[in-house]
C-alpha cells in the first residue's frame, strides 16, 4: 500500500518493512520457450501498482493500455513514454470512479 495507514487501521504492532514494489506486464513467447518484461522502467518510474487485480490490453496502433485498477489510474504507454495518464472523475467531491476492468473500444 502506498503511504501509511492510519493508527486505527494497524494490522499489527510490528510492521514488517518492504522494498517498493510495482506491477508490471510480462510477456511470453511460448514458441521459444522465453518472456520479457514490458516498460519496467515506466512502472518503476510512476510507482504503478495494484495490490489486487488489474488488466492491460495491447494497442492495435502500439504501445498498451494500463488499468491500474486499486487507484483507477489509466495508462498508455508507448515507444517507453506515457502518452495518456488520468483517472475517471467522480461527481463525489474528493472521490474517483473504480475503473474496474475498463477496456479500450476499437
Amino acid at each position: 500500500l502506498k503511504g501509511e495507514r492510519p493508527d486505527q487501521h494497524r494490522l499489527a504492532e510490528n510492521l514488517i518493512e518492504v522494498r517498493p514494489q510495482y506491477s508490471g506486464v510480462l510477456r511470453y513467447h511460448l514458441g521459444k520457450g522465453s518472456s520479457e518484461r514490458i516498460y519496467p522502467e515506466i512502472f518503476e518510474a510512476q510507482e504503478i501498482f495494484s495490490f489486487t487485480e488489474s488488466l492491460v490490453d495491447e494497442l492495435s496502433g502500439g504501445g498498451y493500455f494500463i488499468e491500474e485498477q486499486n487507484s483507477s489510474v489509466l495508462w498508455v504507454v508507448k515507444n517507453g513514454k506515457v502518452k495518456y495518464k488520468n483517472i475517471l472523475p467522480s461527481q463525489h467531491e474528493g472521490h474517483h470512479h473504480l475503473a474496474n476492468w475498463a477496456r479500450v473500444m476499437r
